[in-house]
C-alpha cells in the first residue's frame, strides 16, 4: 500500500491507470502475463512534445495549436 501511494503520489508516467496499479497486487506468474499482453514498453517515457522549427519561430504558428 505504501509503494502504491507513492507512486500515485509521484505521478509515475507507468502507473497512472488504475489497471496498472492493479498489477502491483497480482501474483508473479500472473502479473508477467498481464504486462506481457498489456503491450506497455517500460522504456518508451511519456510523450515528447512537439518541434519547434525556425519556420514556427519566424511566422507566429505553433505546430501544436494547428492540430
Amino acid at each position: 500500500e505504501r509503494v502504491k501511494a507513492k507512486l500515485i503520489a509521484g505521478g509515475h508516467w507507468m502507473f497512472t491507470d488504475p489497471k496498472r496499479l492493479a498489477v502491483l497486487e497480482m501474483c508473479e506468474d500472473c502479473r508477467v502475463a498481464a504486462v506481457t499482453a498489456g503491450g506497455v514498453d517500460p522504456y518508451a517515457g511519456p510523450a515528447r512534445p512537439a518541434v519547434r522549427t525556425t519556420e514556427d519561430y519566424l511566422t507566429g504558428t505553433d505546430k501544436a495549436d494547428q492540430e
